[in-house]
């Protein structure tokens, strides 16, 4: 029932994205600079682009091109890195990036292994640590 609803809603969010023709921008966060969330979003640009192929791909069941995304994000340098400009971004932020390369690692394989079931569980995964990422980025969790 839950992955019903999840991949439900996951149609219904990449359907309004293809007849916007854009795609959703994430609201401003809180306690960066306008150079530092210039910075992010430059660098974020292919990252966004990635995942929304992977969200087709996973959707549709396209194994060779699950395969292809998520090895391409598994493999892919962290986009950020902390520094100076990006003092403000917990290490939380940092460790979720990590975490997205492993579950897409995970989920590479299971489409490899053209294993519909798996690939379900890896992509939920994955989707779970983009929210965490984004939570991390507008309002970091008490913490973390």
């Amino acid at each position: 029932m839950r992955r019903g609803l999840i991949i439900g809603c996951l149609v219904g969010l990449v359907g309004l994205v293809r007849a916007s023709g854009e795609l959703p921008q994430l609201p401003e966060p809180n306690g960066l600079s306008p150079e530092a969330r210039r910075l992010i979003r430059a660098k974020m640009d292919r990252h966004q682009s990635q995942m929304s192929e992977l969200v087709w791909a996973v959707i549709l069941l396209d194994y060779p091109a699950v395969e292809r995304s998520a090895a391409a994000i598994a493999r892919a340098p962290r986009a950020l890195e902390p520094g100076t400009e990006l003092a403000a971004l917990t290490p939380y932020f940092f460790e979720q990036q990590d975490l997205l390369r492993r579950r897409a690692s995970r989920l590479a394989r299971a489409a490899r292994d053209r294993n519909g079931l798996e690939m379900g569980t890896a992509y939920k995964l994955v989707a779970e640590t983009c929210v965490d990422c984004h939570v991390a980025y507008l309002n970091p969790p008490a913490g973390k």
